[in-house]
């Protein structure tokens, strides 16, 4: 958020002339495994959204494409439950060395983080909360790519 008494920056969008994405689902924790959470169904679930919600945008691989990028950590105890759900996008950017030289790198641009935390539920219970978290940080993300690209 910005501060009340400044202004926010204009320009571009950090979705500005997006127009190709890969998508990519870190390695989850033996917990998130238990609850029957998989890297497979995650992927799935962000590319029946981004093909849903954002039909313009292509699925593609390469070193300079765009990336989603989620991280989903679960942790528990005898009595509570806690989870994350974390979407990034990631663009290509270029980055001034002190050389002079131009690089080309990866950048963090967006990000929507969820947390959850509950008492001790039922397993199914904590898998489907944790897609409801990935479902609204999808809305999220579509929400900024249109405000971004009208």
């Amino acid at each position: 958020m910005w501060p009340l008494n400044r202004q926010k920056p204009r320009g571009p969008g950090v979705f500005s002339g997006l127009s190709s994405i890969d998508i990519a689902v870190e390695d989850l924790d033996r917990t998130g495994k238990e609850i029957g959470l998989t890297k497979g169904s995650i992927k799935d679930e962000i590319l029946v959204a981004v093909k849903r919600d954002l039909p313009k945008l292509k699925i593609e691989s390469g070193p300079r494409v765009s990336l989603i990028y989620v991280v989903i950590t679960v942790g528990e105890t005898n009595t509570a439950f806690a989870a994350s759900a974390n979407i990034f996008l990631y663009r290509p950017v270029e980055i001034l060395g002190d050389d002079g030289n131009k690089y080309f790198a990866l950048g963090a641009v967006w990000k929507k983080v969820s947390l959850l935390t509950n008492n001790r539920p039922t397993l199914p219970y904590m898998s489907s909360k944790i897609h409801d978290l990935l479902s609204e940080g999808l809305t999220a993300f579509s929400a900024q790519y249109y405000t971004d690209n009208p």
